[in-house]
């Protein structure tokens, strides 16, 4: 509710907690939907390598628990791919 009011630096502390939680009693697909939500977060607060980094532990925790589709879809598309430089 946070992040969608335009509040994303406060969101971060929620999704914190949301993911602390989730540990404590071993719910990972929870752990994964506030860690994407924490990435989501943090892109818009313009924290792009933590977003990827956010994004990357959500999808782990995600297809380890078996989520829907479209969840682990949308933490592929915050990671986003990685281009070569040159």
């Amino acid at each position: 509710v946070r992040a969608a009011g335009g509040d994303p630096a406060s969101a971060r502390r929620y999704y914190a907690e949301a993911i602390s939680e989730g540990r404590d009693i071993g719910a990972e697909r929870e752990q994964g939907l506030a860690a994407l939500g924490m990435g989501y977060a943090e892109m818009e607060l313009g924290d792009v390598t933590t977003a990827r980094r956010l994004a990357q532990i959500a999808i782990d925790l995600l297809e380890r628990s078996e989520a829907p589709a479209d969840e682990v879809m949308s933490a592929r598309t915050l990671r986003g791919d990685e281009k070569e430089v040159s």
